[in-house]
């Protein structure tokens, strides 16, 4: 080939037409241009879908790695064969592939020295497949750029860089290279887009896990302001049976306290001491100071009461550390003369020496509103000799009661938000659902609840169970 190719041939093989145009680097069979080969619908659509997937710049760069892989063999052939120079043999190999549909290649301008040219190639394969989409769906001709960039490299001795500019009008297809110095090869270039990608992820991952950990605080922001308000309601709603409970455990201590006022004065009237004598003032003395200490203690009594109804609606977040028994001492003050009025008997078994740290007004709430259910479902059922049996065990607290039990085809919902197994009249439904919420999400427990039954296999009643997740000192 140094000394020139015909740049016209045309031959007959088994009756098929070939002709070969090196000019404008073009091979027909039977008049139809190869370039139909890369031009193939089926090419297009493999190539398009997969640009869409890694992107333009990501394509770009591997199928110009792939395509610069080998040029250095390509150089030598130019150089040892093709030509007398190196632009000689890459323009006499430029014609050779542009036979095969790759284009006119020219090189418009050369400059060893500084390692810069300029490369045209007229109709190549590749951007005749694309000249039918739209521009933002075309990515160039990212093949032969690879191939420029690589035989370059070995002409210039130094790692060389071209970039490209492509021109998809009818006729004028074109891509223009500009060749110049560069400090990374297409690998590196690969290699640092891949990691520029993989940042990119990175970030975006990031910014999408500070998204979702900003809508989670959000979403949590507004279950606890639900829950607080729930909860305040479930107090409200508990403010009646309160202040009912509250009269019946005052009735006895008011009683006794009338009737002691009652018997000094009638003492004083009958003038039963006769103050003359040292004896009979001092009995007089003692008897009014035992009298008045009763009454007081009367009112110290109602006064822990309605300390506790107090504190039961003061809102406090502070935890405290105290015994379970306390706890279920504080609710039965409040609640334990509304039960001896139902002739309910209170059984209590406690082994929970040490102080744990709870929300002690919340977990008040919790053990009196299972109280209350239990007195509830006796009034409800009628229950004869009803009885409610209250058991710690460490951070566990049992109330148990003989009350007939929970239906099975309910006892799955009771904790559920307004549910409710007492009606719309007496219940909200918010009590057990509080209750848990209550043990579980404030003291790291569980609230629990299974039927028992007696000693003949019968349903005996319901037990709830309360299992406090705090440490113990």
């Amino acid at each position: 080939m140094k000394n020139g190719l015909d740049t016209d041939i045309s031959i007959n093989i088994d009756g098929v037409d070939i002709r070969w145009d090196l000019t404008k680097g073009g091979l027909d069979f039977l008049g139809t241009s190869s370039t139909l080969f890369w031009n193939d619908p089926s090419l297009l659509n493999m190539f398009r879908p997969l640009v869409h997937e890694i992107g333009k710049d990501m394509f770009r760069l591997q199928v110009a790695h792939s395509s610069s892989l080998g040029t250095d063999e390509d150089y030598d052939v130019m150089v040892t064969q093709l030509g007398e120079t190196f632009e000689e043999g890459f323009l006499n190999w430029g014609k050779a592939v542009g036979a095969a549909g790759w284009g006119t290649f020219e090189i418009e301008d050369i400059d060893p020295e500084k390692c810069r040219a300029k490369v045209i190639v007229r109709d190549p394969w590749e951007l005749h497949m694309q000249k039918r989409l739209d521009s933002s769906e075309s990515w160039g001709c990212p093949f032969i750029q690879g191939k420029i960039i690589g035989i370059f490299s070995s002409a210039f001795k130094s790692t060389c860089w071209a970039d490209e500019k492509y021109y998809l009008e009818e006729d004028d297809l074109r891509v223009e290279f500009d060749i110049y110095l560069h400090e990374l090869t297409i690998e590196e270039e690969l290699e640092k887009f891949r990691k520029r990608r993989e940042n990119e992820k990175i970030q975006a991952l990031e910014k999408i896990i500070e998204e979702k950990i900003k809508e989670r605080d959000e979403l949590l922001e507004k279950n606890k302001a639900q829950e607080e308000h729930l909860l305040i309601r479930s107090r409200m709603a508990q403010m009646g049976e309160m202040i009912s409970m509250i009269a019946h455990q005052w009735r006895q201590p008011l009683n006794a306290i009338s009737s002691a006022s009652i018997n000094l004065q009638m003492k004083l009237e009958l003038e039963t001491f006769d103050l003359e004598k040292p004896e009979e003032r001092a009995a007089c003395t003692d008897y009014y100071a035992k009298r008045l200490r009763a009454i007081d203690g009367y009112v110290q009594n109602m006064t822990t009461t309605i300390d506790d109804f107090r504190n039961f609606y003061k809102p406090n977040k502070k935890s405290v550390r105290l015994k379970l028994e306390d706890i279920i001492s504080r609710s039965l003050n409040i609640i334990q003369a509304s039960l001896v009025a139902d002739k309910i008997a209170i059984i209590e078994e406690y082994d929970s020496p040490d102080e744990i740290e709870v929300y002690d007004t919340e977990l008040l709430q919790v053990i009196l509103n299972l109280l209350k259910n239990s007195q509830d479902n006796f009034k409800e059922k009628k229950t004869k000799d009803p009885y409610i049996k209250i058991m710690t065990d460490e951070k566990r607290i049992s109330i148990c009661d003989n009350g007939g039990g929970i239906p099975e085809d309910v006892i799955e919902k009771i904790f559920d938000p307004y549910f409710s197994t007492k009606g719309e009249k007496n219940g909200t439904g918010l009590g057990l659902y509080m209750s848990k919420t209550i043990v579980e999400r404030h003291h790291d427990g569980t609230l629990s609840v299974e039927n028992h039954d007696d000693a003949h296999g019968a349903v005996l009643g319901a037990c709830f169970t309360i299992e406090l997740g705090t440490s113990s000192p």
